[in-house]
């Protein structure tokens, strides 16, 4: 049997054998001790194990016991790594140390040298570990020693890190499949932990929204380092800035609340809902502040400052405007919110005002006004603005309400009472 040309292992489970490795460092493994194997002979390169195995151009024996250099038929032994990984959790101070023990296949007649020296790979040397490197010698007759790694406690958030400690040896023996280096890594388990927003505007804010259209805020809080524990979050709103906003422009005011994270979990979600209203009162702002209450985390004590856009302000130079088509249907140029608001009155039996929406043809459901039937059909598309005037209006005029309009639509405003009584100012928002 021939080799390839390169680093090839030979399986030999009985019978008569003749190994030509060829070049490249080749190994023969033979199931067999070395006892039982028979009497190992070298003349030359040719080498003679037993009356039925010839071996040509081969570097190492392997029995189960043993290994041998062909050129010397010296013992050479295999190392291995009895731990590959280690994982350590950091902790918050201190030292702890890491112990790599590495073990010989059999005890060599010279000794064994290994170097050996630490390599990061996330971590910092000096804050995360100490740096080492050295040599290790396995004396004659000895089959292990060990390798010590310190790692050093913080109290940072970082997640978990690791080190590499790297092998090369340096006589004596090799690791398997005839190697001379090797590596081993350390897991630095972080137990630190630390929760914050994710903020990705510079002005995190939101749109107070209308009354049939609210509006929430929605922000992500984020969990860094650790997440083998549970932690417990409290959150609190507050008014802050020149122009603060008020608990009344919040659907829950400033209820504190809290928010818990299980363990394995990274992120959350933190909602906060908009009262929105129709008064035209400017943008404000308000803070949000995080305290742990439970667990190992920590939160930053910076106040977020966020706003609530008030989308109320009447545009100065809309990009629609409302025309009067006939004597009562309006035509919008454009498309936005119109607000509606009560002015005046002169009698108190007019009980609701809404509006309703006309074909191209100024018909609502194919029936043209004054026609049977369009009276109901325009009640029964309408859209409700104010009902229950009387109620409403006994304290005084300040009622306003808004709708939705879209370019080139036709609306026309319906009374239901016995007196018409009330007069109607219709006002241009912001448009969209």
């Amino acid at each position: 049997m021939r080799g390839n040309g390169g680093n090839d292992r030979f399986i030999l489970n009985g019978g008569t054998n003749l190994i030509d490795g060829g070049e490249g460092i080749d190994t023969v493994k033979i199931n067999k001790t070395q006892a039982t194997a028979g009497a190992i002979t070298k003349n030359g390169n040719i080498v003679n194990i037993g009356t039925n195995t010839t071996l040509l151009n081969t570097e190492f024996i392997e029995l189960d016991d043993v290994r041998l250099a062909v050129d010397t038929l010296a013992i050479i032994p295999i190392i291995t790594l009895k731990e590959r990984i280690i994982s350590l959790v950091e902790g918050n101070s201190g030292r702890k140390t890491a112990t790599f023990t590495v073990n010989l296949s059999s005890a060599s007649t010279k000794d064994v040298a290994i170097d050996y020296t630490t390599r990061s790979s996330k971590a910092t040397a000096g804050s995360d570990y100490t740096t080492s490197s050295g040599q290790l010698t396995i004396a004659a007759g000895q089959t292990s020693g060990t390798i010590d790694v310190e790692i050093l406690g913080d109290t940072l958030a970082e997640g978990d890190e690791r080190v590499f400690l790297d092998l090369a040896v340096s006589s004596g023996a090799t690791f398997a499949d005839n190697s001379t280096k090797a590596s081993a890594g350390i897991n630095i388990e972080d137990d630190d932990s630390a929760i914050g927003i994710s903020i990705t505007a510079d002005d995190p804010s939101v749109i107070e929204g209308d009354p049939d259209r609210p509006s929430k805020l929605i922000l992500t809080l984020d969990r860094f380092g650790s997440l083998l524990n549970t932690d417990t979050i409290g959150y609190q709103l507050g008014s802050t800035g020149a122009k603060p906003a008020q608990a009344d422009d919040f659907v829950n005011g400033f209820t504190p609340g809290q928010i818990t994270f299980a363990a394995g979990e990274r992120s959350k979600s933190l909602e906060i809902s908009i009262a929105p209203d129709l008064n035209i009162e400017g943008d404000e702002t308000f803070g949000l502040n995080l305290t742990s209450l439970a667990g190992t985390a920590t939160v930053s004590d910076r106040e977020l400052v966020l706003t609530i856009r008030d989308d109320d302000g009447i545009v100065v130079k809309p990009k629609f405007d409302l025309q009067k088509a006939t004597e009562d249907i309006w035509t919008a140029n454009g498309s936005g919110k119109v607000k509606v608001s009560l002015v005046a009155k002169n009698s108190d039996r007019l009980n609701e005002i809404g509006v309703f929406k006309l074909a191209a043809d100024n018909t609502v459901n194919g029936i043209a006004p004054g026609a049977a039937g369009f009276a109901k059909a325009a009640l029964t598309n309408s859209t409700t603005l104010f009902t229950a005037l009387p109620d409403l209006t006994a304290n005084g005029l300040d009622l306003s309400r808004i709708f939705q309009v879209d370019r080139n639509e036709q609306w026309a405003v319906t009374m239901i009472s016995m007196i018409s009584s009330f007069r109607l100012a219709l006002k241009l928002f912001r448009s969209s």
